[in-house]
């Protein structure tokens, strides 16, 4: 708690935005988890919001460099940007009653599962960022 005030003091308000962000996420996150999972438009819009809390904490935990490491964080952060479109297209799926793309969004979770493997291992897209 204390290295958490010593940012917001020292001069460092960008990790406040940050921070605020994903209250705001896990807010709307809490608000979504008593409905019921056979409505596929919410099913989509916590998957939504799973991924945008995963990329925002992900942010939060590697600039504050908690354990188990900033590079742990930082391919955290990327998984959760990688769903983001996923979760998008089933959601915009769902809403404009769009039938038969199931096989098009595995596709696309594979293709992003396969994305973050290649870049965790060989750092060719995105490296992680240096101290």
């Amino acid at each position: 708690m204390g290295r958490l005030l010593s940012l917001f003091m020292g001069g460092n308000f960008y990790i406040a935005i940050s921070v605020g962000t994903l209250a705001c996420y896990l807010f709307l996150l809490s608000c979504f988890v008593s409905i019921s999972r056979e409505e596929r438009v919410v099913h989509y819009l916590r998957i939504i919001l799973v991924a945008l809390s995963c990329w925002t904490g992900g942010s939060v935990l590697m600039r504050l460099q908690i354990s188990p490491g900033m590079q742990f964080w930082f391919h955290f952060s990327i998984l959760g940007l990688l769903i983001i479109p996923v979760g998008m297209y089933g959601f915009l799926f769902c809403v404009l009653e769009i039938q038969g793309k199931q096989k098009l969004l595995n596709i696309c979770m594979l293709a992003s599962i396969v994305t973050l493997l290649l870049n965790a291992y060989t750092e060719c897209l995105l490296p992680v960022p240096e101290i």
